[in-house]
C-alpha cells in the first residue's frame, strides 16, 4: 500500500511503520543516520497531519509528544526488567525477543 506526503512523496506505510517503530540509540545498528532522517520525515509528516485535522483537544500535539517520551520511558524500565529477571534466573528460557534485550547489554 502507498501513500501519499503533504510534501507529494510517495512512502509505502510498511517503510513508515518500521522507522516509527525503530530507534537510532539501539546498539548494533549500522545506518543510524537513515533512520534518523527517516524518522524526521515521517515525524512532520504526522506533525502535519495532527494539526490540519480538526479535534477539540487543546495543544494535542504537544501532549502526543509527551506520550511518545512517557512510551519510552516504560520501555526503558521494561528493559531493565527483563536484564533483573536474566540474572535473578539465568537458566529460564527467555523468548528471542527477549534475549535480543540482553544481547544488546552484555557488549
Amino acid at each position: 500500500m502507498e501513500s501519499r506526503w503533504p510534501n507529494g512523496v510517495k512512502r509505502k506505510r510498511k517503510n513508515s511503520q518500521c522507522s516509527m517503530k525503530s530507534t537510532s540509540d539501539r546498539s548494533g545498528l549500522t545506518c543510524v543516520e537513515k533512520i534518523e532522517k527517516c524518522q524526521e520525515m515521517y515525524l512532520l509528516a504526522f506533525e502535519h497531519y495532527i494539526n490540519h485535522r480538526k479535534h477539540n483537544i487543546s495543544h494535542f500535539w504537544p501532549k502526543l509528544l509527551m506520550k511518545v517520551t512517557n512510551l519510552r520511558m516504560i520501555g526503558a524500565c521494561h528493559a531493565s526488567r527483563f536484564l533483573h529477571m536474566k540474572v535473578e534466573c539465568p537458566t529460564e528460557l527467555f523468548p528471542p525477543l527477549f534475549l535480543e534485550v540482553f544481547e544488546d547489554q552484555e557488549v
